[in-house]
């Protein structure tokens, strides 16, 4: 499929076992699709569906991408780690706030990401928003190692099936071994890991857009030094271009 969406002069993006996005010139996209799936239909008996066309779209990796439906309006957000289950609130919170901008163009899409930085920094995040939580596989007592599930399983009196919760640490801040920390007080929780987080989350749809490189993004927006230094809180392009997904039926 990907030869013959070249042939008909798009662009692949990327593809996966059963689809593949498309890049085409803005205005002109539809015929040419739709001569894109008639061909795959009649020349390889495949059955090709277009699922939609982006208006905006931001690639950051195989399978990793925000785009903006053009019909809808409405953002589809595939792979990127603001959506994972096991993000805290705070950095699925700015995660969403930076796909509101791309969708609306904020020119400067870092002016949010670096209030959300400053409000962490000077303690105005409920630490609430600040939990990890999981799901434990198994009861505590059955974890052969003596690790964070089986910490956090203990101390709270979990059991198998129990969604548990914890905070990023700093163990360098405490007397205590790692092994012997349950991390669920607020009072030890470690900034610099959060905002780490918050990078990793961000760095690559950060780099897509021009914004700098990751040494650059790390220490100007989420103002995080080369070297370690950990806080430990007390209180708390876009391009004018059309994008088309289609996907193989099965």
């Amino acid at each position: 499929m990907q030869e013959l969406a070249q042939t008909g002069g798009f662009e692949v993006i990327t593809g996966d076992t059963d689809s593949l996005l498309l890049l085409g010139k803005e205005g002109e996209g539809d015929e040419r699709l739709q001569d894109f799936v008639n061909h795959c239909q009649r020349e390889r008996s495949i059955e090709v569906e277009h699922q939609r066309t982006f208006s905006k779209f931001l690639s950051i990796k195989k399978k990793h991408y925000i785009g903006i439906d053009s019909v809808t309006g409405g953002a589809v957000v595939k792979g990127m780690e603001g959506k994972k289950s096991d993000r805290p609130k705070w950095v699925s919170r700015v995660f969403d706030q930076f796909v509101q901008d791309f969708k609306g163009g904020t020119v400067n899409p870092t002016i949010n990401i670096k209030k959300a930085t400053n409000d962490l920094e000077s303690g105005r995040i409920n630490p609430e928003d600040l939990r990890i939580y999981i799901s434990l596989s198994k009861d505590p007592t059955e974890y052969a190692a003596n690790n964070l599930q089986k910490r956090v399983g203990l101390y709270l009196g979990a059991k198998k099936g129990d969604v548990i919760y914890y905070y990023k640490t700093n163990s360098n801040s405490r007397k205590e071994k790692y092994t012997d920390i349950v991390p669920i007080n607020p009072e030890y929780i470690d900034i610099t890991e959060y905002k780490k987080m918050l990078f990793a989350t961000l760095k690559g749809a950060l780099e897509m857009l021009g914004i700098g490189d990751q040494e650059r993004i790390k220490s100007d927006i989420f103002n995080i030094s080369s070297n370690r230094d950990s806080k430990t809180s007390k209180n708390l392009l876009q391009q004018h271009t059309t994008r088309h997904e289609i996907k193989a039926q099965k």
